[in-house]
């Protein structure tokens, strides 16, 4: 009896179109490679139904507290208004630093032509608020212009992890440069060696380059929520009580000596 898929051959059209989708055969494979291929599914699904029973208890009300509770619904409806306006104004004050650093970070990791468009805004924020001006809805509806570019970026980095963008696109070529386009992993189907392309071979490269796609889901992620906080009403609300806390103006000296200096001495001591 043959074997089950045995009309697929190694770096033929079918098999390759097939393995970018994540179909391969897992005979003659080690074990390291089958765990490889078969395990993302498994472990996406039990991991989102663990957080999915998690956070429903944390956000299920509780019947014991309400009973106890003599307010009437309007006075817990306005102290549940004021714990929102309060983690909202934590959020966007603490998003803003977020979001410089990590525009920084993603920039100069591994410079590319996004990379620059990721600094100049760095720079004109940073300029901005060193000013002295606030960083409001003109600050969201940028990171809202920005989120196009990150998420492009990042396609286009899990793409160029592929066989076939690796080989229309060499390392070492002028584009691939351009825009940062590192392969992370290999796939061969060189008849002189004799790698079979099913294995997952890692390149050993410097670790900015795999540190990156992390700096960029990240950036991703935070320009989202920061941008989506700071679009609500209640963003820019604040009352008597908070004049002490960090505010929208406050100048960029204090990010810079609180977050710029420690990321500069920890870079210059791995380095």
């Amino acid at each position: 009896m043959l074997p089950y898929a045995h009309f697929l051959k190694d770096c033929e059209f079918l098999e390759k179109l097939l393995r970018h989708v994540g179909f391969v055969r897992l005979n003659n494979i080690s074990v390291n490679d089958a765990f490889t291929w078969i395990s993302p599914e498994p472990i996406m699904l039990a991991t989102s139904v663990i957080f999915y029973v998690l956070f429903k208890k944390i956000t299920a009300p509780n019947p014991e507290a309400i009973e106890g509770d003599n307010r009437t619904e309007i006075e817990r409806k306005d102290d549940e208004i004021k714990t929102r306006k309060k983690y909202l104004m934590f959020i966007v004050g603490v998003g803003r630093y977020g979001v410089l650093i990590t525009l920084c970070l993603a920039a100069v990791l591994r410079p590319s032509v996004v990379g620059g468009l990721y600094f100049l805004v760095f720079l004109a924020v940073a300029t901005w608020w060193a000013c002295y001006k606030q960083l409001r809805r003109g600050f969201a509806i940028l990171m809202c212009c920005i989120l196009p570019f990150v998420f492009g970026h990042m396609c286009a980095l899990y793409t160029y992890q592929f066989q076939w963008p690796q080989e229309l696109l060499p390392q070492n070529s002028t584009w691939a440069r351009y825009f940062g386009l590192t392969p992370l992993r290999v796939s061969s189907c060189d008849n002189a060696t004799s790698e079979d392309p099913r294995t997952f071979t890692f390149v050993d490269t410097e670790w900015a380059s795999y540190i990156n796609p992390f700096a960029l889901y990240w950036l991703f992620y935070i320009l989202a929520l920061e941008s989506k906080a700071l679009l609500q009403p209640d963003a820019h609300l604040r009352t008597d009580s908070d004049e002490s806390d960090p505010r929208e103006d406050t100048p960029v000296c204090i990010f810079i000596f609180f977050f710029c200096l420690p990321l500069f001495h920890v870079v210059e001591g791995i380095t």
